[in-house]
């Protein structure tokens, strides 16, 4: 994770999508998975391949194979690398967009303005994740934090640390 803590800054909590972000994946890679066998069977019991096609079909079940993996990878690892990080002085979202991009988003708690939860659907309700929108100040006048669970928590979170960092800056002055 690249996240480098500064001096007297505590991480309050590290938050990564919902769990059920990976329902849709998952699927995909056992359907994917499975879909070939089933060709094969069909294939064999129509066709009775021979020797030379044969070889050919587990040559095509191969690469499709890797492709499957390596798409079903990519999505994992933008699942696990997608990161935001809660610290007693600011909010950093860490986002992995495809293999080699990745944007870092950070933003102080002293130019949050407004925090808002928002849970949709009836998925969303039953397991508790939603979005978290935080307005600032800043250059980035939305931050969005997405699918994360317990989403009014957060909200709540956020809002205490931000009261916390004004009135520090309160008795600072």
């Amino acid at each position: 994770m690249v996240f480098e803590q500064k001096e007297n800054e505590e991480i309050k909590i590290t938050l990564r999508r919902h769990w059920s972000c990976m329902i849709g994946l998952s699927v995909f890679a056992v359907v994917m998975s499975i879909l070939p066998i089933i060709m094969y069977f069909i294939l064999d019991s129509y066709i009775h391949l021979t020797n030379g096609f044969y070889n050919l079909f587990v040559l095509g079940m191969g690469l499709y194979y890797m492709f499957v993996c390596t798409l079903t990878f990519i999505g994992w690892l933008d699942y696990y690398l997608d990161v935001a990080v809660i610290t007693n002085e600011r909010v950093v979202d860490i986002d992995q967009e495809g293999l080699f991009n990745r944007k870092i988003s950070e933003l102080y708690l002293s130019d949050v303005e407004d925090v808002t939860g928002t849970i949709k659907g009836a998925l969303g309700t039953f397991l508790d994740f939603g979005d978290v929108t935080v307005q600032s100040a800043g250059n980035q006048a939305e931050f969005i934090l997405d699918k994360v669970p317990h989403p009014y928590k957060i909200t709540k979170l956020i809002i205490d640390l931000h009261q916390d960092c004004l009135q520090g800056e309160i008795i600072k002055k």
